[in-house]
């Protein structure tokens, strides 16, 4: 691209809620600056085994309605070049090679598309059509009222215990994040695999959380087939309210994903604000893997814009 392109670098992982987001806000990059001389590269490292695989990324790709260019950084080499952090992650590197502007995480977008704006204009003398929209940032209200983000395994994950005996605590904020199990989990380097038999829906793996919505990473493990993870919150079935896109309904009427392939499941909503949920998940047969949980802060996912 030296000589020929502005181009923009952006590091994205379709496991990742943030980097989801973000690709929208790539995607309409796009549309706009593609003809006028953007290149935009998306750079997907993998963050769990199962995402190393070529075909499950193309279908992400394809699920993200991304139009641009992606590549596989497998063994993190474009991402130890570029001494990058997190995701999601932008480098604006103008025709000489040079990084011009760059930034980590989400926001900021209409600063940062002042940035292209600005390195098409010295490269091409580019000017913006009469009346083109740009992005704007919404007003960040009603931030810090989501759970972290965070892994389960052997390898990096929280400590996930079997739940205690009969025992019921009041949800309060102290308990935001807390996660057990019922029934038989077996612990890998990066997930824990249900190895039960799924009678009757008894076995469970448990998580309090708060947000605008819940993401699950959940993949169906060695197993191959499909499995059912049958969802609860506050021990009641999901319904059209406070479902995520990734939920479906059997004939009783109770909410499940179906876990076909390891990938990030959105699995619920909440337009309540800072209340906590319980959330249960009830895999139908052995072979479901829980790898980790992804949610929305209000401010960065506003319930009325989904």
């Amino acid at each position: 691209m030296r000589g020929r392109r502005v181009t923009l670098v952006a590091f994205l992982n379709f496991n990742n809620l943030r980097s989801r987001r973000a690709a929208a806000v790539l995607g309409r990059w796009w549309d706009r600056y593609a003809l006028d001389g953007l290149m935009l590269v998306g750079v997907h490292t993998p963050d769990y085994e199962f995402d190393r695989d070529p075909l499950r990324v193309r279908r992400a790709v394809k699920r993200g309605g991304v139009k641009f260019p992606v590549v596989i950084d497998t063994r993190r080499k474009v991402w130890e070049g570029y001494q990058n952090e997190g995701w999601p992650a932008f480098y604006l590197v103008d025709p000489k090679g040079r990084v011009v502007h760059d930034k980590l995480g989400e926001g900021s977008y209409g600063v940062f598309e002042h940035e292209i704006q600005t390195a098409l204009r010295a490269f091409n003398g580019y000017e913006a059509p009469l009346g083109q929209k740009s992005e704007t940032d919404p007003k960040r209200d009603h931030c810090a009222f989501a759970t972290p983000s965070f892994y389960v395994g052997a390898r990096r994950g929280v400590q996930v215990k079997p739940a205690p005996v009969r025992e019921h605590r009041p949800v309060s904020e102290v308990r935001d994040g807390e996660v057990n199990t019922t029934g038989k989990w077996e612990e890998d380097a990066e997930a824990l695999r249900y190895a039960g038999t799924g009678s009757g829906l008894h076995d469970q793996f448990y998580l309090i959380w708060r947000g605008s919505e819940a993401g699950a990473v959940l993949s169906n493990g060695s197993r191959g087939g499909a499995v059912k993870v049958f969802i609860k919150m506050d021990n009641l079935w999901l319904h059209g309210g406070n479902a995520g896109p990734d939920v479906q309904w059997d004939d009783e009427d109770r909410s499940y994903v179906l876990v076909d392939e390891g990938r990030l499941y959105m699995v619920a909503k909440d337009d309540t604000r800072e209340r906590m949920h319980e959330m249960t998940f009830h895999p139908d047969g052995p072979g479901a893997s829980v790898h980790g949980f992804e949610f929305s802060d209000f401010c960065e996912a506003p319930p009325e814009s989904r």
